[in-house]
């Protein structure tokens, strides 16, 4: 894995940038990460929220940093001063192990595939045959007479 990539990956928090209200120094600090809950039931139940009070090294204001993670976006923003913008990295959809299934993909045999897919079908009950059909292919006479 590359050293760009194992750091997007490791959970030091989430890396914020902005400049102080009162000395107009540039903050950068870490706060505190969260992840939007895709396991759940309902939409509103997975929505993340994280609180990290953070100070400027010049002057020492206090600000409180939320992270509000949801489905779409993680938003980032100090509710005391909401006309100060945030930047960080949304990395809602970072790392979703894709490329880690790939790497230990086997490919099968096509062929393999649908022959078992067709065996399925053959085996469900919604298959049975009715009226000329079967799993809702119309069977036809051409191929018997050329038989």
């Amino acid at each position: 894995m590359s050293s760009v990539k194992e750091h997007m990956l490791s959970n030091d928090g989430l890396k914020i940038y902005f400049g102080c209200r009162e000395c107009d120094e540039p903050i950068e600090d870490q706060v505190e990460n969260t992840a939007y809950g895709w396991t759940v039931d309902r939409a509103s139940d997975g929505v993340g929220t994280t609180e990290t009070t953070i100070a400027c090294s010049e002057c020492q204001t206090p600000y409180t940093i939320y992270v509000v993670a949801d489905a779409s976006e993680k938003r980032v923003y100090i509710p005391e001063f909401p006309d100060i913008p945030v930047q960080f990295h949304d990395d809602t959809f970072d790392h979703d192990d894709y490329d880690e299934f790939l790497a230990e993909y086997a490919s099968y045999e096509p062929f393999e595939v649908y022959g078992q897919s067709v065996r399925e079908l053959a085996e469900s009950p919604a298959c049975a045959p009715s009226h000329g059909t079967h799993c809702g292919v119309v069977r036809s006479s051409v191929s018997s007479r050329f038989a």
